[in-house]
């Protein structure tokens, strides 16, 4: 090719996508008047474009063309066009930031490619698109000379595209990360977090190692035992009797900040670990509405009322009236705010206490409900979204729902294991899901999928999982035919599942 077409080529082959044709005159450094060396392209097949016009796009005709081209430049012209693309692009003022940074990048000016790799980021989080925030993210760390300061707030960042793509253990370590070298209250709060994600995530140990300073800080206790536990819930849920659901209501602004952190940590705390340990989890929830209802602020209060049904329905049908109260007062509240996340976690609530009360199609309803609320209305609702899968895949089990058990399961359990999160991942295959194997005839297929649950849970104190493992292992034992085997699985383990408190359950039970 003649010298004006060949650099056209070259920049077309570089942009890597379809690109306006203004800016690849500009990258090249050539007057587009005309348009020349276009005529010369076209009729060698090299081009595609979408329109006659500067703005309308080009690109290589085929993937080949431009990997050759590629291929033959050497750095410093390739550098060069990098460069070019980017300024042109950046010009624009309405290019995609991270098209820019790419191509920043390619050029070597890495400070600036990881300016606009940030801006990318914060395009794809508006997007709802974190996972791909998180990458950039991640680009825009390795790529910055940073400070302190600014690593901690890019951390910050990172962690939280990380928690809002569900992948709690990730975030949490990021979290952590961020805090070192703090004191004080952000210090605290970034443990709070970590706490938190890696609770949701299943990883109980860190989470509580995380939360333990955090709850000191601020004059929080946990019950040392689970014993003790049941005794402060029977105590606060007499005080919760005797005071009533009543409260004066009050704005964010009206509420001292440290209030609030104790509303937000208990909560927290509660949600992190109530799908593992129920009846600590209870006390903390109680606490939380307690704190709630005296701090007067509504969300607030609808989340902890909400979480509170729940954790009441656990105990059994003899409280469905107060369940059906707390919900009603819940979602009035729910109602009266229009928050996408107080309606949803209202039906999450719903679809929790049915299911404890043995209302399976109900808890279906509500559950399928509330995970369209989070994954389309909400942000930062990756935990909520995952019960809210969860709890009507069970609902498929009780009601004897083979077909539709099986067809919910690969893409929920695909996605919870490409995300890290175990605890999903244990909900998914040991209970109800050993059936989906069982079904096809595949005890095998069945032991293999609880395996990795297993092996999470092995050195951990005795919790709801390890009896769903029971459950499982019973279930496929019953189905090879190995009874007794199943029975002094049982019975060995009866005095851990009392010890657990988990026989208060009355669906356990």
């Amino acid at each position: 090719l003649r010298e004006t077409p060949r650099r056209l080529l070259e920049a077309i082959a570089v942009s890597s996508r379809p690109i306006p044709l203004r800016n690849v005159y500009e990258a090249a450094g050539i007057n587009s008047s005309g348009q020349p060396g276009l005529a010369e392209l076209r009729s060698g097949h090299l081009i595609r474009r979408s329109g006659p016009g500067l703005d309308d796009e080009i690109e290589s005709f085929h993937d080949r063309i431009r990997e050759s081209i590629i291929e033959h430049l050497d750095d410093a012209t390739r550098r060069r066009h990098h460069l070019g693309l980017a300024r042109s692009l950046e010009g624009v003022g309405n290019a995609d930031p991270e098209t820019i940074a790419i191509h920043y990048h390619g050029a070597g000016e890495i400070a600036l490619a990881g300016g606009f790799y940030e801006q990318a980021a914060e395009q794809a989080v508006r997007a709802l698109a974190f996972d791909r925030a998180a990458n950039l993210l991640r680009e825009t760390i390795a790529l910055r000379d940073l400070d302190l300061t600014e690593e901690r707030r890019l951390r910050v960042k990172l962690a939280d595209a990380l928690a809002n793509a569900g992948r709690g253990a990730e975030s949490a370590r990021e979290y952590l990360a961020a805090a070192e070298g703090l004191e004080g209250d952000e210090a605290f709060r970034l443990q709070e977090r970590a706490g938190y994600q890696f609770c949701v995530a299943g990883h109980i140990d860190e989470g509580r190692e995380s939360f333990r300073g955090v709850l000191d800080h601020i004059g929080l206790k946990m019950a040392p035992t689970r014993r003790a536990a049941l005794f402060s819930l029977m105590g606060r849920r007499l005080q919760l009797m005797l005071r009533g659901t009543r409260f004066r209501r009050r704005k964010v602004s009206q509420i001292p900040p440290e209030q609030l952190d104790r509303i937000d940590l208990s909560w927290e705390v509660a949600g992190g670990i109530t799908m593992i340990d129920p009846i600590p989890a209870a006390d903390l929830q109680n606490h939380n509405l307690l704190l709630a209802l005296k701090a007067g602020e509504p969300f607030r209060i609808s989340r902890a009322l909400a979480w509170e049904a729940s954790h009441v329905a656990m105990i059994g049908q003899r409280f469905r009236g107060t369940v059906n109260r707390l919900l009603d007062e819940a979602e009035a509240l729910a109602r009266d705010l229009d928050e996408p996340m107080a309606k949803g976690t209202v039906d999450l609530a719903r679809s929790v206490a049915a299911f404890f009360l043995c209302d399976f199609e109900e808890s279906r309803r509500h559950g399928d409900a509330a995970a369209q609320t989070f994954r389309d209305e909400c942000v930062g609702a990756a935990w909520e979204l995952d019960q809210s899968l969860s709890f009507p895949y069970w609902d498929c089990y009780y009601l004897g729902d083979l077909a539709e058990l099986a067809r919910r399961q690969p893409a929920l359990l695909a996605g919870a294991r490409e995300r890290g999160a175990v605890l999903a991942e244990s909900q998914l295959t040991t209970f109800g899901g050993p059936f989906v194997w069982l079904a096809a005839d595949d005890p095998q297929g069945a032991l293999e999928a609880i395996a990795g649950a297993e092996n999470h849970w092995r050195d951990v104190e005795y919790q709801v999982y390890h009896f769903t493992l029971l459950s499982a292992k019973s279930e496929i034992a019953l189905y090879e035919g190995r009874a007794m085997e199943a029975l002094e699985a049982i019975n060995r383990e009866w005095p851990m599942l009392r010890g657990a408190l988990l026989l208060h359950v009355e669906i356990v039970r």
